[in-house]
């Protein structure tokens, strides 16, 4: 499991890069919740994208912190694309009716596509 999140700096101009990987479990949520508020509180990109791509396993308790980061993103006015959405996570996200709210296309230039793109 790597639930640290590992980040392409930014600027305000080009969007933030987070990349997650292996099993987000209930296991993992503690440390996935406090560095996504560390970075919500201390990023300065106008979006910020959470790459899900390399995720094998997604449980509720991460989408928890997920959503919470999307709305401390959204009270500092700032965006939080997901990308990557596939599998598990992907059926998740489609069931909490998430998907049409947070993923999203980005700029080919960044290198990250939208799950469906990716299938």
């Amino acid at each position: 499991m790597s639930a640290i999140p590992e980040t392409d700096r930014s600027s305000a101009q080009h969007p933030q890069v987070i990349h997650l990987a292996g099993e987000l479990d209930w296991g993992s949520t503690a440390d996935l919740g406090q560095r996504l508020m560390s970075i919500a509180e201390s990023s300065t990109a106008g979006t910020i994208v959470l790459d899900l791509s390399a995720v094998s396993f997604l449980d509720a308790h991460c989408v928890r912190d997920i959503v919470r980061f999307w709305n401390a993103l959204t009270a500092r006015d700032q965006q939080l694309w997901v990308a990557g959405l596939h599998g598990v996570a992907r059926k998740i996200f489609d069931i909490l009716e998430l998907t049409p709210m947070l993923a999203r296309r980005t700029d080919d230039d960044d290198g990250v596509r939208e799950a469906s793109d990716r299938a």
